[in-house]
This record gives structure tokens, C-alpha cells and sequence, in this order.
């Protein structure tokens, strides 16, 4: 439906915040979070995890200054899906050709192929009940599922786990 839709788009501009986040694409950081909290105000949709929310928020505040932070947002704020997209893509492309430190190597017999599975549906922006229905196992299953992940990967938010996801090369 399509408020599903919108809780996903705004998972994705929020995922892909992090991922600047991470990188220290703070200007783009800030402008996914303006496009991902437009998208939430807009229809009533509450923000995604809020204290991570708030810390990318801040890290980017502190690498921009004030005025190009709040240009910067505004600007997220009124672009376009497609603008949207390939912002996304060239964030993409960028942390594509980053070095991948030595010691972040992954060793793949570290996630379950079910788990594997979940990652995806993590990465698509999925809930805990979506993935359930999805993989055909109960809610509380798929809980766990998404619970062993991020403890696996030492993070506390999906969003966190999907960022380290790409960062590892997982997905």
C-alpha cells in the first residue's frame, strides 16, 4: 500500500544518510535527512529510530556550519525522488571506490544464510513483521533474526546494521 511505500522511502534516505554519515559526506548526509524528514512530516510518518536519527543529525551540524547546514537540508527537503535517486547512486559510487581497511575484512560464515536473507530485506527497508511475512516464519523469529544481526555486527539500529552491511561488502 502505498503508506508502505513511503515508510520504505524514507528507510532508504535514512539508510543512505548513514552510509554519508560514515563516510563524512556530511553535506549529503544533511541533505537525505532533510529529503527523509520531509517525507515523514509530510504524511504523519514518525522518524526512523530516533537517537540514531538525532546523531547523524549532529555529526552533520558539526561539519557544516550553520548556514550550509540549513541550505543544505532545505534543499534535501524539496528535491525530487529522481534528484533523490542519484544522490543516492553517487554516494554509492563513491563509497564503492573507498579502500576497505584490512582490518574490516568479513568473514563470510559469519551470518547465517538465513540471516543473509533478513540482511536483504533489511536493506529494502523492511519491518520485522514484513519480514516474517515475507520469509514465512513468525514475527518473533524474525525479531531474533534482526536482533542476532546487529549484535553480530556490534551496531544498535537497522539502519547502523545496513551502513555496516555496506561497508563490508555483505550486500
Amino acid at each position: 500500500n502505498s503508506t508502505t511505500l513511503h515508510h520504505q522511502w524514507r528507510d532508504h534516505l535514512t539508510i543512505a544518510a548513514a552510509l554519508a554519515t560514515v563516510v563524512g559526506e556530511s553535506a549529503t548526509a544533511a541533505r537525505l535527512l532533510g529529503a527523509a524528514t520531509h517525507e515523514a512530516y509530510g504524511l504523519a510518518l514518525p522518524l526512523p529510530d530516533g537517537s540514531y536519527y538525532r546523531r547523524m543529525d549532529e555529526t552533520a551540524r558539526q561539519h557544516l556550519d550553520a548556514d550550509d547546514y540549513k541550505m543544505v537540508s532545505d534543499t534535501g527537503r524539496r528535491m525530487a525522488r529522481a534528484e533523490l535517486r542519484t544522490e543516492i547512486d553517487r554516494l554509492l559510487t563513491a563509497v564503492d571506490h573507498l579502500p576497505v581497511p584490512a582490518a574490516a575484512t568479513h568473514d563470510p560464515t559469519r551470518l547465517t544464510p538465513r540471516e543473509r536473507e533478513v540482511l536483504q530485506l533489511l536493506v529494502d527497508g523492511r519491518s520485522n513483521r514484513e519480514i516474517a511475512d515475507t520469509l514465512y516464519i513468525g514475527h518473533r523469529t524474525a525479531t531474533t533474526h534482526v536482533t542476532n544481526i546487529l549484535a553480530k555486527f556490534g551496531v544498535e539500529t537497522r539502519a547502523a546494521a545496513v551502513t555496516w552491511a555496506f561497508q563490508h561488502d555483505l550486500i
